[in-house]
């Protein structure tokens, strides 16, 4: 049915029946101290007429009939993982400080009850769980009285930085095979990839590329990836080098651009207002009123109001937008206002036409001009071209590739490039 309003209220996370509620005031009831102050009273209020108290948090202790940790909706094959053990133990231990201050004056204050927790306690979580663990430190020591059922090491160091020298890179890499060791070559793109590869072959320098899961052993490659820096792993004879090893680039991450199908009527749709001037194909020039239902035949529609001479008024549906567009002129200057049903919008636009008609004539004849004139052409990208580009730090877009593409193509034509890019 069709209402005046509706009213949405907020979600949230707490949902309880109405046992709970009643459960929670009788234990409430129960603890609440002779001279409680009016917190506990009017939340016990609350929760004994059926409904959640304003600061519900403060009363999870009682509304919830068992506690749950996060580790609770992990499955029972689950792998917990803990990166530095001490600074995560050294932050519940200062958590559990502040929450236990602030528990003791709550108390004695009478604002909450000796029940109230409001937080669990780490230790005791992870005393009774049973999920199988990793523990992840930089220094073994750190662990502290933890046991474990097998230990792994292994050493790391940064790799060697090669500021886009290739000589040095060269030198390296001859190395490396020498030793035998695995080297990766990270670029952020398979286009940079092709091009850094390119810039190779002038150094005599010659590096497959290869998918990430197809990594060779103990030989150097090129892959696609995004770590943001490399690493050096000399129990495993792996030297991982990324964009900032070789160029001192860092990686940045990428602009995620939405589109949207029907984003430009949408978008001029949002921008009209009323007062506006638009134009309508079949009706010229008219003010912008609003959107207004109305009814036809038993069935309601939305339409765009244009207002034309005498008050005259035009009716357009809002799912026929694409015959109305905004007037667009030089700023300040009011736009004369055609009248509804009148032949002066056909004889403007027949005459608009004949003009049209007579800019393409010049236009073909400066097009013949300029096809019969002789331009420079440029050579092809060469190395050099395409090592300046390989060290570009950031990701051009599609469209700017293809941009790029289609100059590059008119500059290597003996006839003059007839191109603007915005």
């Amino acid at each position: 049915e069709e209402l005046p309003q509706a009213a949405v209220p907020t979600a949230s996370d707490h949902v309880f029946t109405a046992a709970d509620l009643q459960r929670a005031a009788e234990d409430l009831a129960r603890d609440l101290p002779e001279a409680a102050a009016g917190n506990l009273e009017f939340a016990l209020e609350a929760l004994e007429a059926g409904n959640l108290p304003d600061d519900c948090d403060r009363y999870l202790d009682y509304l919830l009939p068992e506690k749950f940790s996060l580790l609770d909706y992990l499955s029972a094959k689950g792998l917990v993982l803990f990166n530095d053990w001490q600074l995560i133990a050294e932050s519940a231990k200062n958590l559990g400080a502040v929450n236990d201050e602030y528990l003791a004056g709550q108390i004695a204050a009478k604002m909450m009850t000796s029940r109230q927790q409001l937080r669990l306690d780490l230790e005791a979580v992870l005393k009774k769980d049973s999920h199988h663990r990793m523990y992840v430190s930089l220094m073994t020591h750190s662990m502290g009285r933890l046991r474990f059922g097998q230990h792994l090491a292994w050493d790391s160091r940064e790799p060697q930085q090669f500021f886009s020298q290739m000589e040095l890179l060269k030198t390296e890499l001859e190395s490396y095979a020498k030793k035998g060791q695995t080297v990766v070559l990270q670029l952020s793109s398979r286009r940079q990839a092709e091009e850094f590869s390119r810039s190779c072959h002038d150094y005599d320098i010659y590096l497959p590329l290869v998918d990430q899961k197809d990594l060779r052993e103990g030989q150097a490659q090129l892959t696609v990836a995004g770590y943001a820096s490399g690493f050096v792993l000399p129990d495993s004879d792996l030297v991982y080098l990324t964009e900032k090893e070789l160029f001192n680039h860092s990686q940045r991450p990428k602009k995620r651009i939405k589109t949207l199908e029907n984003a430009q009527r949408l978008r001029s749709y949002t921008e009209l207002k009323p007062g506006d001037y638009v134009v309508h194909v079949n009706h010229g020039i008219g003010r912008f009123e609003g959107i207004q239902t109305l009814e036809t035949d038993g069935k309601k529609r939305d339409y765009i109001t244009i207002t034309y001479q005498k008050g005259d008024q035009l009716f357009v549906p809002a799912d026929q937008l694409s015959l109305v567009q905004k007037y667009v002129a030089s700023e300040g200057k009011q736009p004369h206002i055609n009248k509804l049903g009148g032949s002066e919008w056909a004889k403007t636009k027949k005459r608009v036409a004949a003009r049209v008609e007579d800019i393409a004539d010049d236009l073909i004849d400066l097009y013949s001009k300029r096809e019969a004139e002789k331009g420079f052409a440029f050579s092809p990208d060469g190395p050099d071209q395409a090592a300046f580009e390989a060290a570009f730090p950031y990701e051009p877009t599609a469209d700017q590739l293809r941009a790029s593409a289609e100059i590059k193509a008119d500059m290597e034509k003996p006839k003059p490039m007839d191109r603007l890019l915005v």
